[in-house]
């Protein structure tokens, strides 16, 4: 807890339930109507589960909101030799509900940067679109969320 009611979390990682548990207990303790305001910090958060990223949101929102859409180009050779037109692979959005029980729904900011990756930035982006938190930083990594590891 910070001056003036202000509360700082810092979320390392989305790679445990672990922090979902740790993050509803500490907001339980403190009573949502009791910050005055909250600071999110996932400026070297090393990715994880994108949906315990969204499991804390849950506890953020008072509607429903969008996660990120996305595609990808879906490379083809024999097709692109037949004069075929690329095609691309999409999804999403998703959505993020609000939980049950007590939420915090006051001011937020959220700390981002170029070491806010994969799941953080899977995040990042519906509390931003949803203009539901101010963010305060660098921009982020631009990972896919997806590393290929070639031995």
């Amino acid at each position: 807890m910070l001056d003036d009611g202000v509360v700082h979390f810092r979320l390392p990682s989305f790679g445990s339930e672990d922090i979902v548990t740790e993050f509803a207990a500490a907001l339980e303790r403190l009573g949502p109507d009791s910050i005055r305001g909250m600071v999110l910090d996932v400026r070297v958060t090393n990715g994880g589960n994108s949906e315990l990223g969204y499991a804390i949101i849950s506890r953020l929102i008072d509607r429903k909101i969008e996660t990120s859409r996305w595609k990808t180009r879906q490379y083809r050779p024999a097709e692109r030799s037949w004069g075929q037109p690329e095609t691309w692979f999409e999804a999403g959005p998703g959505s993020i509900s609000p939980a049950e029980g007590r939420a915090y729904r006051g001011p937020l900011a959220v700390l981002v940067g170029p070491n806010t990756v994969s799941a953080a930035e899977d995040f990042v982006v519906p509390l931003d679109y949803s203009n539901r938190a101010v963010l305060v930083g660098r921009t982020t990594a631009g990972t896919t969320g997806n590393p290929l590891r070639i031995p």
